[in-house]
């Protein structure tokens, strides 16, 4: 099929849509459904999410159609509600319990005192505490970026997939987070050689 038919085509299965056709609705599945699971699988690596992603996007698709404009990419536009939904409940999550208070205690974060010897190592919660609170004072898209891939252990082209930019940006930003909370914590009085942050840095 050429890709002027093919337009044309489209355009019929827009406009049937739009009137309410549940079989057009049907046959817009069967062409894009196995493609947009393909194309989540690139964000995305639980099967289950993927797979609600996907019918809630087909839903979202029928009960909006009538948005839908007889020059549409159905293509584009079915992937483009599929990726806003990913991105969505990525957030969702966050926001729900973006740092809880175990999750630096339960990754065995350590920090040395510069007033002790180096050989002893602790595991405060007074500092887990302090640390929490400075990574939720960062601002929201670095925070974000932060715990996406030092709680959530995401790699940066996943992150990139949600907040947008190049993983290489993302990982740029990741790391001037860290310098932040380092130089946060040797104001706290614990030296940057002392620190043993290894689970989240």
């Amino acid at each position: 099929m050429g890709a002027k038919q093919h337009a044309i085509n489209e355009e019929i299965l827009i406009n049937d849509l739009k009137q309410g056709n549940p079989s057009s609705f049907e046959q817009i599945f069967k062409l894009y459904g196995d493609a947009l699971v393909c194309f989540l699988q690139k964000y995305c690596e639980d099967e289950e999410m993927i797979q609600d992603l996907a019918q809630e996007t087909f839903t979202r698709l029928w009960e909006y159609r009538h948005r839908l404009k007889q020059s549409s990419n159905l293509k584009n536009y079915i992937f483009t509600i599929a990726i806003n939904l990913y991105r969505n409940k990525r957030k969702e999550a966050f926001q729900i319990n973006p740092f809880s208070m175990n999750s630096m205690e339960e990754k065995g974060i350590h920090l040395k005192d510069k007033n002790k010897d180096y050989t002893e190592c602790l595991s405060d919660q007074e500092l887990v505490k302090y640390l929490q609170e400075k990574v939720l004072e960062l601002p929201e898209t670095e925070k974000a970026i932060f715990i996406m891939k030092k709680v959530n252990n995401m790699t940066y082209d996943e992150i990139s997939g949600i907040v947008g930019g190049s993983a290489r940006n993302i990982k740029r930003k990741v790391k001037k987070c860290i310098d932040k909370l380092l130089l946060d914590l040797e104001k706290k009085g614990y030296s940057k050689e002392g620190i043993t942050l290894w689970a989240i840095l």
